[in-house]
């Protein structure tokens, strides 16, 4: 990949229509690899052996939609590997700072979601104990409410809604934007998604 300075290493393929890399599944913990051999940009689902095996200070995200390809480069501190800044981050201690714009512009068409909360980063889960609300591994969540207690909708890679409201299977790679009963409109987003190491 030569994105923004070239040199990323493909870790993870995402299909959003699929549920194979919800919020609480095993790739993102384990050494467990799928489609080893896909390393290309084709849409198989797949998660490389680079996934557990080469250190990074920057993550790329990519979001394939239907007229379009979107990158956000994702800056974090020193990782022996993506699997160890997943599995060894607790959750809502690693924030970003990118802003919804970059977040929302990831995804095509543009995600439409709520207007509060815009808790970003790794892992990152209501902030209030609520236990059936949207989480994401990597990406951002938004609420109707002005806080981070009942999030609902979100940008980003692994994620998923344990929540009543949402009508729309939360998709592991694109956004979830059917819970917008309070500041947004739209529909939520199915992208292929692709994370990249650096």
């Amino acid at each position: 990949m030569t994105d923004a300075g070239g040199g990323w290493t493909l870790t993870t393929k995402i299909n959003g229509n699929a549920q194979t890399f919800t919020f609480a599944s095993t790739y993102w913990t384990t050494t467990t690899t799928l489609a080893p051999s896909s390393n290309d940009l084709s849409t198989t689902e797949a998660q490389l052996a680079t996934y557990s095996t080469v250190p990074f200070t920057s993550i790329l995200g990519m979001m394939k939609g239907a007229t379009a390809t979107n990158t956000l480069v994702i800056p974090v501190s020193d990782a022996t590997s993506l699997l160890d800044l997943i599995s060894n981050t607790a959750i809502n201690t690693l924030f970003t700072q990118l802003g919804t714009t970059a977040w929302f512009d990831l995804t095509n068409p543009t995600a439409t979601t709520e207007t509060h909360c815009a808790l970003e980063g790794i892992n990152v889960a209501p902030t209030c104990g609520e236990q059936n609300q949207a989480r994401i591994r990597i990406g951002i969540l938004m609420n109707g409410e002005n806080d981070c207690c009942t999030p609902d909708t979100f940008v980003g890679f692994g994620g998923d809604d344990r929540s009543s409201c949402s009508s729309d299977v939360a998709p592991p790679a694109g956004s979830l934007g059917s819970c917008l009963g309070n500041g947004g409109t739209g529909p939520s987003v199915y992208d292929f998604g692709y994370i990249f190491v650096r």
